[in-house]
């Protein structure tokens, strides 16, 4: 029995590894975005068609986001209005000088249209993960939270969620070479992004619940697939951790009843 929920974990695991890595590879547009020596609107639409034609369960919408002072916001209006961005209207957070519009975006869900011009400044976790990026370089996932687009939604309805930011630095081929520029930010459902994949691969056999863990004193849940009863046997639970782009998760494997049945036939 042992050796058979080792199987199931191992499994699972492994699932989830590579479905993150798709995600996570979706972010990539950033080098195809400063790759623009002129970023306009229509580049933005043309750079980001893969991940929005992939449809990735969960994805909520992809963004350009740019950095700026409250002095500047006018000025930051105008430059992207100029490049395709007819209605942009910024919306600066009150209680900060330091400020993360969304001034391109293409949203995939209902509830995500309101991005553009957004001010991320408003999520603590979307500002952290974007000035993480920018720190590093390289591809960054916020801590799980209900995303700001999600918070008219019926409390039922939320889902703990998070951001992947990647940096956009300008490509050696431009005159701003490597200038950085912005972000390429996408906003995931927790819940629908692993659902499905950790249901497929627990076989109705397991119960899993997936956990970020990155600080332990308080982890925050992320998905959950309940399949069967769980059977009351410690031993024979499993964990794994995951590492997603700087931040680290832990999946919980609880075997169930239709696993015990399974090996006894």
């Amino acid at each position: 029995m042992a050796a058979v929920a080792d199987r199931h974990a191992d499994a699972i695991r492994t699932a989830a590894d590579a479905e993150i890595a798709r995600y996570l590879a979706a972010a990539q547009v950033a080098a195809g975005l400063g790759a623009q020596s002129d970023l306009s609107h229509g580049d933005f639409l043309a750079v980001t068609t893969p991940v929005v034609t992939d449809r990735l369960a969960g994805v909520t919408g992809i963004a350009y986001v740019v950095a700026a002072d409250t002095a500047a916001v006018p000025s930051t209006q105008r430059y992207w209005r100029a490049r395709g961005a007819v209605d942009l209207v910024l919306r600066p957070e009150q209680t900060t000088d330091r400020h993360y519009f969304a001034v391109l975006a293409r949203s995939l869900t209902a509830v995500a249209l309101r991005a553009l011009g957004r001010d991320l400044a408003a999520s603590s976790e979307a500002a952290a993960a974007l000035e993480e990026a920018r720190r590093t370089g390289t591809v960054t996932a916020s801590r799980t939270y209900v995303l700001l687009s999600d918070r008219a939604l019926p409390v039922e309805a939320q889902q703990r969620s998070f951001v992947v930011a990647a940096p956009v630095r300008a490509a050696a081929s431009t005159p701003r070479s490597g200038q950085f520029l912005g972000w390429v930010m996408l906003g995931l459902r927790g819940g629908t992004f692993m659902t499905s994949v950790l249901r497929r691969a627990s076989a109705g056999q397991v119960n899993v619940a997936l956990a970020d863990d990155s600080d332990p004193r308080s982890p925050v849940p992320v998905a959950q697939v309940r399949t069967g009863t769980p059977l009351d046997r410690p031993d024979l639970q499993r964990h794994a951790h995951l590492s997603v782009a700087h931040r680290s998760w832990q999946l919980t494997v609880t075997p169930t009843r239709a696993l015990v049945a399974g090996d006894a036939q």
